[in-house]
């Protein structure tokens, strides 16, 4: 299996940012597509989840992975925190060919806030929360993006 490193992803900032030094933590949804040309159908695919949060007396974030506990990290800067997520996305070696084969990456990522804020009707388990919950867009909760490269060769 192999890990990705990418920096300047950029999904802790403007809203995102807000809602975790406002005490909240986000979801961060990734998604990793491999192919053989730019735009072609993916010959691997793999996503990841992670959890972020922010340590408000010490200004740093902390990541962990939704499937284990195991995998906490924290006292991150914002741009250590993005990378950590992004590594954690693994990929099979094999699907990339001999290695003289070039390949194109896209990651898409998905930023959510899960938290109600505080006062939120919808904080409750009442019908009325839920309806309103569900109805309403999530569009103000959610930042999404893509970075693309390539064509990249194994080393």
């Amino acid at each position: 299996m192999a890990h990705l490193r990418v920096s300047g992803v950029g999904f802790i900032k403007g809203q995102p940012l807000a809602h975790l030094k406002d005490g909240r933590s986000i979801r961060v949804d990734l998604s990793l597509r491999i192919a053989t040309k730019a735009g072609a159908s993916s010959i691997a695919d793999a996503s990841q989840t992670c959890l972020v949060s922010y340590d408000l007396w010490e200004e740093r974030f902390a990541v962990a992975m939704t499937v284990t506990s195991q995998h906490l990290v924290s006292h991150l800067s914002a741009a250590d925190a993005e990378a950590w997520c992004v590594e954690r996305v693994t990929f099979p070696v094999a699907a990339l060919g001999n290695g003289r084969d070039m390949f194109f990456v896209r990651l898409d990522y998905r930023v959510v806030d899960d938290e109600p804020a505080a006062g939120d009707a919808s904080a409750g388990i009442t019908l009325r929360g839920l309806v309103e919950r569900l109805s309403r867009r999530r569009a103000a909760d959610e930042t999404r993006g893509t970075i693309e490269f390539g064509p990249l060769r194994l080393p």
